[in-house]
């Protein structure tokens, strides 16, 4: 980037957006670092007992730590390229009058220091660097300290346009914005994720009783709760970000995060541009919800773009109508799709396969009947909410040997249970062909049985397990955990009633 803008005899400056989102990035990454040293120091002590001095050493040590983490953030990205964490997401760069890189030493000196000297001096302090932001609006958007480092801020996206343009023009692909019902469920689905991800944090620890008994937040605590959230975010979520530009509820509906060409923007730019901006309007107190209720209003603009897409430069498209990552996808179409050796394959439809469901779950309900009438199992969960373990043995024990009476034949057979067969829909492999009652049992039945039995998150995964029939090719959790898919067995009927007499 950095030998783009020094061949470049033009350069374009910076939009006033661009660099109003980069500057909060920065504060984000700074806050990030210097927060945990506010609250495990004796700085934290002193906030909650209203003192406002610090002590020399405390100056020192706050001083130091905080060039350090500067440097550590931002010192590689200035020196090579002008721009901090912020400006490299918002593809911003701090070049000289000539458009060429200063370098770090430079920036450092000419751009920060003087500032921060003058920020020192009393009461003029705290007004100057006020003042010298607002010469963001003259036009030629330099703030106080451009002017006193002879510096200016460009677009570094812009320098290369000319010469990839046809690499451009080449590899932009059309893109088809994914629907509203799509966003909507794919944002249902992580939303259960993400509840999920949260329970224990109700379950385990007292921090929210506490909000919600006295109104008091321990800033250590709710450090504590945000690095959690933000970590198991990153696992959860981390890598479909950044291959696919998709979240696991993008992912099952088929959808992603692309910027305006199509291409996808990896996790860093998609937190930086697309979250971290979000984030900074919702903490605002008030005004912040209703900032988060007109962003979901966005979605019916015509181009589908809500907020966080405008502020970052993306749009959420559909993947298989897009024809986006055709590479990548080609083992998950071949896997997904019906084989291409069987013609007449054609996957059960999702009423089909509820109202299968549903007769299925009317024959549990008979088979157990026998239990509630003439034994007091059920009484005693209603009762205390606990069971005694022989009794769950052998109410487990009647109910498999209930279901493999009723649906153990015909599993075996044709992949059918009583539902399936009365609705001619049929549970077969990748190639279509039968797996047997074993297999069935081993790949699709057991491993839900087992999720279904951890604590708190077997309900989640029981629900999100059903949703995943709104996928394109209709596979449940449990049909892909055994590689299978339900499929349509129905016969054809083209009766001639004329001949009938």
């Amino acid at each position: 980037m950095s030998e783009v803008i020094e061949n470049t005899p033009t350069v374009v400056i910076a939009s006033r957006w661009s660099r109003f989102w980069a500057f909060i990035i920065d504060a984000y990454v700074y806050a990030i670092f210097m927060i945990p040293a506010f609250l495990y120091s004796s700085l934290y002590d002193k906030f909650l007992l209203n003192e406002t001095t610090l002590d020399l050493t405390e100056k020192v040590a706050l001083f130091v730590y905080g060039w350090v983490i500067f440097f550590l953030c931002q010192g590689y990205l200035l020196h090579t390229k002008g721009q901090t964490i912020g400006k490299n997401l918002m593809d911003i760069a701090i070049v000289d009058m000539e458009g060429k890189q200063i370098g770090l030493l430079n920036i450092v000196g000419k751009r920060i220091l003087p500032v921060m000297v003058v920020g020192y001096v009393p009461f003029i302090g705290l007004v100057l660097p006020m003042l010298g932001y607002l010469g963001i609006f003259r036009k030629d958007k330099r703030c106080l300290h451009d002017l006193i480092a002879g510096t200016q801020v460009v677009d570094a996206s812009s320098k290369s346009v000319d010469s990839d343009k046809s690499e451009i023009a080449e590899s932009t692909i059309e893109v088809i914005p994914a629907s509203r019902w799509t966003r909507f469920l794919a944002f249902f689905i992580d939303g259960v994720i993400t509840t999920v991800i949260i329970l224990p944090i109700l379950m385990y620890t007292d921090d929210t009783q506490i909000i919600f008994d006295t109104g008091e937040v321990d800033l250590r605590g709710l450090a504590a709760v945000y690095v959690y959230l933000g970590g198991m975010f990153l696992l959860v979520h981390g890598y479909l970000l950044h291959k696919k530009g998709q979240t696991i509820g993008k992912h099952l509906m088929d959808i992603a995060i692309v910027d305006m060409e199509g291409k996808p923007l990896g996790l860093y730019k998609i937190l930086g541009k697309r979250v971290v901006p979000m984030l900074a309007f919702k903490i605002v107190p008030i005004s912040g919800n209703f900032i988060a209720m007109m962003e979901s209003l966005f979605i019916f603009r015509k181009n589908r773009r809500c907020l966080h897409d405008l502020i970052a430069g993306t749009q959420v498209v559909s993947v298989s109508a897009s024809n986006l990552e055709t590479n990548e996808r080609e083992s998950f179409e071949n896997f997904s799709s019906a084989p291409e050796n069987i013609c007449d394959l054609t996957l059960a439809s999702r009423w089909l396969r509820f109202w299968a469901v549903f007769i299925d779950l009317l024959i549990a309900v008979v088979s157990v009947m026998p239990i509630y009438l003439y034994t007091d199992y059920f009484q005693k969960i209603f009762g205390t909410g606990t069971a005694d373990t022989s009794d769950l043995v052998a109410v487990t024990t009647y109910s498999w040997l209930a279901f493999l009476l009723l649906n153990g034949y015909l599993l075996h057979k044709k992949g059918q249970t009583i539902g399936k067969n009365i609705m001619e829909i049929a549970i077969v492999d990748m190639k279509g062909k039968q797996m047997g009652l074993f297999k069935i049992l081993g790949k699709r039945f057991l491993p839900m049985t087992i999720f279904v039995y951890i604590p708190l998150i077997g309900p989640c995964i029981s629900i999100l397990n059903y949703l995943f029939a709104l996928r394109k090719d209709r596979r449940c959790l449990h049909d892909l955990i055994a590689g299978t898919q339900v499929v349509s067995v129905a016969v054809p009927r083209s009766l001639d009633f004329s001949t009938i007499e």
